[in-house]
């Protein structure tokens, strides 16, 4: 049997958040102010207890802006998660705009991979 849980921070839900729920538009994006969001978590695991399964480590960007998702290995017993969205203001076309719902989508699938113990 494997214990799930989400990752242990609050999720960004950029689709929701910056895409909108959208694909497509009729009219320029803008994003005015920069969106720097950095999580890094250690995580002790009690005697017996591992990793089985989790998000891939990912690291994907778009127009400089960049998300990154990773866990590895401390040490036997522990984790090293973390989380980086990084974006700087920008202003695009809407015949841009699918492709940063790309981006929005594709970490908000990464992060609702749950991460997966096991004794």
């Amino acid at each position: 049997d494997a214990w799930p849980i989400k990752f242990p921070a609050p999720a960004l839900n950029l689709s929701a958040v910056l895409a909108g729920g959208e694909g497509v538009r009729k009219l320029p994006y803008f994003l005015g102010n920069a969106i720097v969001s950095v999580v890094d978590v250690k995580l002790t695991l009690p005697e017996g207890l591992r990793l089985v399964d989790g998000p891939p480590k990912t690291n994907t960007s778009w127009q400089g802006g960049r998300f990154e998702l990773s866990i590895e290995p401390e040490n036997e017993r522990s984790l090293r998660l973390t989380r980086k969205l990084l974006l700087a203001p920008f202003y695009i076309q809407p015949n841009d705009y699918p492709r940063f719902a790309q981006f929005c989508a594709q970490a908000d699938e990464v992060e609702r991979v749950p991460l997966r113990f096991s004794k």
